[in-house]
């Protein structure tokens, strides 16, 4: 593969598609969470704590409540409108490459189209890690609940198990998760290009990968390099509004020692601002691989043996 003529025909096409931007930052939206969990113990006032607790949660229970019914639909609507925007924008870069005249509105539409697939496809290969991170979660709030309940056993117990499902996850969950994280574009390509089922486009993409190896491997390490220095380009367009934020928010507080009404709505507002610019940032460059991506796929398309039956299906030995 010719790497500088990806590059530049990636250039070509976003310069002259700039719409495409706006479904690269939908599909930036999708992220993760990740939730700490801190335990302690104490050997003469777990009682009163667990107490304490109760009398809080007795009368802020409803608003703790919707807040985590509101965070919840808020994460669900900002992940299926971020598999909107990768099934758009690689739906419209292909159309583009044959030729087509391509439209926000027909990227957005064609993205809707492709949305339960594509939903299916990344539950069915992340699955895997997922439920080990649902469990570490569970066992962490378990660990939580009889520390306040004065189970110290229990709770050396569940850490013991907690550790080995940790080391577990990391001898075995990364490998996997840097596999998955491969094969899965490809994968997407599959569904929205291909017209594949779930199953079908994860072997697909496992064939592509297999026939295209060494272009595969330079184009991982092509978007590593990229994604660090991409990185690094942020943190420091971002840093001085982290600096503004700490200046009018954490400064403040710490030399009062009281966080105030406006203090909050100032503090949100500023998160927001920064979540909102570095969406914007992060979404430059999510446009960009995906473009590339799909163009890299198409020329692999082009010289992996297809069988008679499905143009799209490399042969499978």
């Amino acid at each position: 593969m010719d790497f500088g003529k990806l590059l530049s025909r990636t250039n070509q096409i976003l310069l002259s598609n700039k719409f495409l931007f706006v479904l690269g930052f939908l599909a930036a939206l999708g992220g993760g969470a990740s939730f700490n969990y801190s335990s302690g113990n104490s050997s003469g006032g777990s009682a009163e704590d667990f107490s304490g607790m109760s009398e809080f949660w007795s009368e802020y229970a409803p608003l703790i409540i919707i807040g985590v019914i509101l965070i919840m639909l808020l994460g669900i609507a900002f992940w299926l409108l971020s598999l909107v925007g990768q099934g758009g924008l690689i739906d419209s870069v292909n159309r583009i490459e044959n030729g087509e005249t391509v439209s926000l509105g027909s990227g957005f539409q064609a993205g809707m189209g492709h949305l339960l697939g594509l939903v299916g496809l990344q539950i069915t290969m992340y699955l895997p890690l997922w439920v080990p991170a649902f469990l570490m979660g569970l066992l962490g709030a378990m660990m939580a609940f009889f520390a306040i309940d004065g189970g110290e056993d229990v709770v050396a117990g569940l850490g013991i198990v907690m550790a080995c499902s940790a080391i577990f996850f990391l001898c075995l969950g990364l490998p996997f998760l840097f596999v998955v994280t491969i094969l899965y574009p490809f994968a997407q390509r599959g569904v929205v290009i291909g017209k594949m089922g779930i199953v079908e486009a994860i072997r697909h993409s496992w064939a592509v990968v297999r026939d295209n190896i060494s272009d595969v491997i330079l184009l991982v390490l092509l978007y590593g390099i990229i994604t660090v220095i991409y990185g690094i380009l942020t943190f420091i367009l971002l840093l001085p509004f982290g600096l503004i934020m700490l200046a009018m928010v954490v400064v403040p507080v710490m030399a009062s020692g009281d966080m105030g009404f406006f203090t909050v709505v100032l503090g949100i507002i500023g998160l927001i601002t920064l979540g909102f610019f570095g969406a914007v940032i992060n979404s430059l460059w999510v446009t960009y691989r995906s473009t590339a991506t799909t163009l890299a796929y198409n020329e692999f398309m082009g010289r992996v043996p297809l069988s008679e039956k499905d143009p799209f299906a490399p042969k499978m030995v």
